[in-house]
């Protein structure tokens, strides 16, 4: 889409796109990272249709906000140390049980499927960049790590 129509369309729908990230994320903060980064994902893209401009922007308002939550959510399937008290015994236990649960993923999960695991939870990629750097479809990237975690779960419901 040429630049000037991106622009004053997102300018014209800023403060509604604003609205709808505020209330995916319950956070202004993090709307205002989300439309820059919708923004510069367009922009990016060049060259579009300019009847559907309006449309692009919301779309790429709503799946950016979905990622972030995504990536939240990830972030709370696992104890993190970094996310532990300050006290520094439970951030040694957490780092602990981090470590526990890659041990395991790595001596009793397929290679592939902790691989996949490893680059999703520790290097925070998404499925579609642990699909490329592995040579494998999106949705094998998403049954590694949905398998893996089914049998994180597991292991761990049952030690408990």
């Amino acid at each position: 889409m040429p630049a000037e129509i991106l622009t004053a369309t997102f300018m014209s729908l800023r403060s509604r796109l604003h609205g709808l990230a505020a209330s995916m994320l319950h956070s202004p903060d993090e709307a205002d990272d989300v439309l820059h980064d919708a923004f510069l994902r367009l922009w990016d893209r060049g060259e579009r249709d300019e009847r559907q401009t309006a449309g692009s922007l919301v779309l790429a308002v709503r799946n950016a906000c979905i990622d972030r939550l995504r990536r939240r959510a990830r972030a709370t399937d696992m104890p993190a140390a970094d996310t532990a008290a300050d006290d520094a015994g439970a951030r040694a236990d957490a780092r602990e049980e981090v470590e526990r649960i890659l041990r395991f993923v790595r001596s009793e999960v397929s290679a592939p499927a902790a691989e996949a695991f490893e680059m999703y939870v520790v290097d925070d990629l998404d499925y579609d960049e642990i699909a490329r750097r592995m040579g494998i479809t999106v949705g094998l990237a998403r049954t590694y790590i949905s398998r893996t975690r089914r049998r994180i779960r597991n292991q761990f419901s049952n030690q408990s």
